[in-house]
């Protein structure tokens, strides 16, 4: 999909398939019922997205992946965590 002409790739709750790359990518990393870091990591290979905005972990504590997990396992790629509340431009 593109939006204000970038191109955003949104996984969902899915685990890992081949979408248009670059721009930005919305990757669970949570790895309970999502992908984890390192999947993730590997789906940025031929995503090859500019940035990564990670999702579905951290609300509560079977949810393991982090955003600096992700960061260390795919370091060519911005990972952009989003907070609560917190706006970005």
């Amino acid at each position: 999909m593109k939006f204000q002409g970038i191109q955003l790739t949104w996984l969902g709750h899915s685990t890992f398939r081949i979408e248009t790359p670059e721009g930005i990518a919305l990757l669970p990393i949570g790895d309970l019922f999502t992908m984890s870091s390192r999947k993730a990591a590997y789906a940025c290979k031929p995503l090859q997205p500019e940035t990564v905005t990670p999702m579905h972990f951290g609300t509560f504590p079977p949810l393991t992946g982090t955003p600096g997990e992700l960061r260390k396992l795919a370091p060519d790629v911005e990972v952009l965590e989003l907070k609560p509340g917190k706006t970005i431009s």
